[in-house]
């Protein structure tokens, strides 16, 4: 569907549940949504072809952080986040040269806290049609709700 093809390993970390204290922004990985007939369990990894399920959303994951401005990226996020009740509202920014270049409008398609492992899972849909091509730091803050401090983690980003 995309017009290309490869094969790409992406390796996720795995948070440390038993030293969990405040949150904090452990894995994210840009890729692709789409719409499916077959509803599947919400975040969890399909054996048949590796894609990631959001309830009707199939998000297929990018093995680089490069892709157009116009594309339909998705970004899935997953944070330690030790209240389910707390606000999980990231503010994604684009820095360059360390100035922030814009705020990116962000459209949540689906988050779900697991309680048991008190993580919150997230995709969002970003809309990079207002930056200009370049080599880019793309910022994510979330508030911590414990330590009522934000949390800011990078990626680095090719807009084409």
């Amino acid at each position: 569907e995309s017009q290309r093809v490869g094969t790409v390993e992406q390796i996720l970390e795995l948070p440390n549940l038993k030293n969990i204290k405040n949150a904090e922004i452990v894995n994210m990985v840009f890729g692709y949504t789409k719409k499916s007939r077959l509803v599947g369990k919400s975040f969890s990894i399909s054996k048949k072809d590796g894609t990631l399920s959001a309830d009707e959303h199939k998000f297929y994951p990018i093995g680089i952080n490069q892709f157009g401005a116009k594309e339909d990226i998705s970004l899935f996020i997953q944070a330690l986040w030790p209240d389910k009740n707390a606000e999980f509202d990231p503010e994604i920014i684009i820095v360059q040269n360390d100035q922030q270049m814009a705020v990116i409008p962000v459209k949540i398609l689906k988050k779900k806290w697991n309680r048991k492992a008190r993580i919150m899972n997230a995709i969002f849909n970003l809309d990079f049609s207002q930056i200009k091509h370049g080599d880019f730091i793309l910022q994510i803050k979330v508030h911590d709700p414990l330590l009522k401090q934000e949390i800011i983690k990078s990626l680095s980003v090719r807009i084409l």
